[in-house]
């Protein structure tokens, strides 16, 4: 695949004339939303929930611009805790329900 070949999730984007912010709020809302379910199960504190919140923004910018392999679970986002997975061409790519395919081939 093109993130095998050393491309970053932004530069398949810009190829296809998707935005790379709409790809970076995506990741964020993605993080958010398991943070929220996180602190409402009692796992974090709302301090927890809203220092991990600050660094959203940061986060999903270096994933989405990182040009690495998306395979396994040796993979970036797997071992920083992204929730991102590599699903079958059509399927949700991020727990927001987004589906990246269009972009990364996937």
């Amino acid at each position: 695949t093109a993130l095998t070949a050393g491309k970053s999730i932004a530069d398949m984007a810009s190829e296809k004339k998707i935005a790379v912010q709409t790809l970076i709020d995506l990741e964020v809302s993605a993080l958010t939303k398991s943070a929220q379910q996180d602190l409402a199960d009692g796992k974090i504190t709302q301090a927890e929930f809203d220092k991990r919140k600050a660094g959203f923004t940061n986060i999903a910018a270096k994933f989405i611009n990182a040009k690495h392999a998306v395979q396994g679970k040796n993979n970036m986002m797997h071992k920083i805790g992204i929730p991102f997975k590599t699903v079958p061409k059509g399927e949700p790519n991020t727990q927001s329900g987004a589906n990246m395919s269009g972009v990364t081939g996937a």
